[in-house]
């Protein structure tokens, strides 16, 4: 719960749902601690390009973009894919350079249907 709940502050900025939310989300993973490491990954990469900048909250919301697609690819196919609103493609490859999680796509479970 500890590594969720610092998950979830990290990127409070950029993702507003509520800790509850993120522990459902990592319920439906069929392997959680696999996402929580991606994540984690992904985190530290934020916060270290974040660290010592003044970003805008848009500018933030990119490195979010940045890393959460490099979670699931390599630095090669996501870079067509971004659609920057503050940040360079220069800055992105600084941010994905600061990512050293081996890409996976990620596996979520679909909710359960009630019954």
């Amino acid at each position: 719960m500890e590594r969720v709940k610092a998950l979830q502050q990290t990127f409070a900025e950029v993702d507003p749902s509520p800790l509850p939310k993120w522990v459902e989300d990592f319920k439906r993973d069929r392997d959680p601690d696999r996402e929580l490491r991606i994540y984690e990954g992904m985190a530290d990469a934020y916060r270290a390009y974040c660290h010592g900048r003044s970003l805008s909250p848009r500018a933030k919301a990119d490195v979010y973009q940045v890393v959460l697609l490099r979670s699931g690819a390599p630095d090669a196919e996501i870079l067509p894919r971004l659609k920057l609103e503050e940040l360079s493609i220069a800055d992105a490859k600084d941010v994905l350079r600061m990512y050293t999680v081996p890409g996976e796509p990620l596996t979520v479970m679909p909710s359960p249907t009630p019954h």
